[in-house]
């Protein structure tokens, strides 16, 4: 999904409860709309394996989707938070998606 601004998630919520196990419906979701509320360090060696595979496979086939709680706001709006996937997520940010 490289130059396209999507990263694959695995989206949980309240009609989706469960974190991802591989059975989950998988979205595409833009970039911007996705928070990290937990800043984790990340490998920069496994981040760097990361964005050269999206760059030989710029579909992202082959790297498993992020978990994103989606949220509904009070007064509306969609909120996406990225639970886990630090690595692939900074792969991503970093290629400029």
């Amino acid at each position: 999904h490289y130059g396209q601004g999507l990263i694959s998630c695995c989206v949980v919520g309240e009609s989706r409860p469960s974190m991802c196990d591989g059975a989950g419906e998988v979205h595409e979701v833009p970039m911007r709309v996705i928070t990290r509320p937990i800043q984790l360090p990340v490998d920069e060696a496994k981040v760097e394996s990361l964005m050269e595979s999206l760059r030989e496979d710029p579909t992202g086939a082959t790297i498993p989707p992020i978990t994103a709680l989606h949220v509904v706001g009070k007064e509306g709006g969609d909120y996406y938070f990225a639970m886990g996937g630090c690595h692939r997520y900074s792969a991503h940010k970093r290629l400029g998606l």
